[in-house]
């Protein structure tokens, strides 16, 4: 979670932009396009003073490179966020995001714990140490991308290649994912320890082995 003070830190920054294109949304947004730089962005239209003209010079303030904190013309402003408000639309985004996953992890536990049943013993290994160091929160982050990566190991190493191909064709495999899944593969046929083989989620996590707070296993 962020604070008004998190926000107050962050620079700002002013852009001046000439609006191609303002359309009044069924949600309740302001769409907005500028030719200026190819910038497009929406505003919600209750925190809007005036609506934006097409045609008309402004100057669009953002944070962090693409947040829209605030709309200006030569007459002031037509929308401007306080840091409290940026705090709180972040804050109720993560909440978001962290509803979504549960909703998802539910709707896919027992697929996933069908699935996981069903790889063989050395990538079921891999799994089980991750569930081990991480719980329920690697359930909540993880567990679907790494199973998917098992899955389509599972297929190539059983020299299934066309099949691991369709698995990641209809399950929308990432290139990490692909490629994961190959290296764990190569180093299985080769007779490596994965144990120490880190989770296809590592750039973006930070965590190789989904571990807990107090975990010091691999």
């Amino acid at each position: 979670m962020t604070t008004a003070a998190d926000w107050a830190n962050k620079p700002r920054h002013l852009e001046k932009i000439v609006l191609t294109e303002v359309e009044v949304t069924d949600s309740g947004r302001v769409s907005c396009h500028s030719s200026t730089n190819g910038m497009g962005f929406s505003l919600k239209l209750d925190d809007c003073e005036s609506l934006p003209i097409v045609g008309r010079s402004y100057e669009v303030e953002t944070v962090l490179g693409s947040t829209v904190t605030g709309l200006r013309s030569a007459l002031g402003w037509l929308m401007r966020k306080t840091h409290s408000q940026l705090a709180d639309d972040h804050n109720r985004m993560l909440e978001d995001f962290a509803r979504q996953k549960r909703e998802r992890l539910e709707a896919n536990r027992a697929l996933w714990t069908n699935q996981e049943t069903t790889l063989p013993e050395w990538l079921r290994e891999r799994l089980a140490r991750f569930h081990a160091n991480g719980g329920e929160a690697f359930a909540l982050e993880g567990w679907g991308y790494e199973l998917f990566i098992c899955r389509l190991a599972a297929l190539l190493d059983a020299g299934d290649e066309t099949g691991a191909e369709e698995l990641a064709r209809t399950g929308g495999a990432s290139g990490n994912q692909w490629d994961c899944a190959k290296v764990l593969v190569d180093a299985h046929r080769k007779g490596h320890d994965l144990t120490p083989f880190p989770a296809g989620l590592t750039p973006l996590t930070g965590n190789p082995y989904y571990r807990g707070e107090g975990v010091t296993t691999p």
